[in-house]
């Protein structure tokens, strides 16, 4: 065999291998490039009538390449049918129609992502906000956001069965003021009314003359 041909064939078998090893390194990139977090620090709340709620979080790319990720809007379970529910990214919050968008992020940027909920009944809901990456499908992350119906008895939602929920519900039925924030919450006897006998069961629970108010289920 003459010296160029022997020359041609170590070339040959040389770039194999370097192509064989250029393969593997290019398969370990690319499994290491593709990573992002979703992460929120407000995931529940209370819904009463009438109020716009926001949930918040931040989606961010952790991996060494840009990558597209689709968001999306899951209500299942749904919430109440008369809530309107807006996705939204960055600043901007999309009509209740829209359950699906994408959004590009470049290495180490981060892009808000979440929720304005306008609950025109009482709750309970939730929704699921579930983010996927387009480079690798495989790479999914979700956070359901829930809200809550207030404590029985707290008529406006503040968090505790005190002597606002009282003068609130009592100007109400007297004519003189706002409906309760949450009419589940108000008729405290469950018998289908918010009335006079709610007013005076909220009082009386609130200055310890009774120790337990029943909502319906």
């Amino acid at each position: 065999m003459s010296t160029s041909r022997k020359k041609i064939m170590i070339l040959s078998v040389i770039f194999s291998a370097l192509m064989i090893s250029f393969s593997y390194s290019l398969v370990e990139v690319c499994e290491a490039q593709v990573s992002f977090t979703f992460t929120s620090s407000d995931t529940e709340g209370i819904a009463i009538i009438g109020d716009t709620i926001e949930f918040h979080s931040t989606l961010t790319n952790t991996g060494s390449t840009g990558d597209t990720y689709d968001i999306e809007k899951i209500e299942k379970p749904p919430p109440p049918l008369d809530w309107v529910v807006e996705l939204c990214t960055g600043t901007f919050c999309f009509d209740e129609s829209v359950n699906y968008v994408a959004v590009y992020l470049d290495q180490s940027d981060s892009e808000h992502v979440g929720l304005r909920i306008n609950t025109l009944s009482d709750g309970p809901g939730k929704i699921t906000i579930r983010v996927t990456s387009q480079a690798n499908p495989s790479l999914i992350d979700s956070i359901t956001f829930i809200l809550s119906r207030p404590d029985c008895g707290d008529m406006n939602g503040s968090g505790s069965i005190n002597l606002s929920d009282v003068i609130q519900l009592a100007k109400f039925y007297f004519g003189v003021g706002d409906p309760p924030g949450s009419n589940w919450a108000s008729d405290v006897n469950c018998d289908a009314s918010i009335n006079l006998t709610d007013v005076i069961l909220i009082a009386n629970f609130y200055f310890g003359k009774l120790t337990t108010l029943n909502c319906c289920p």
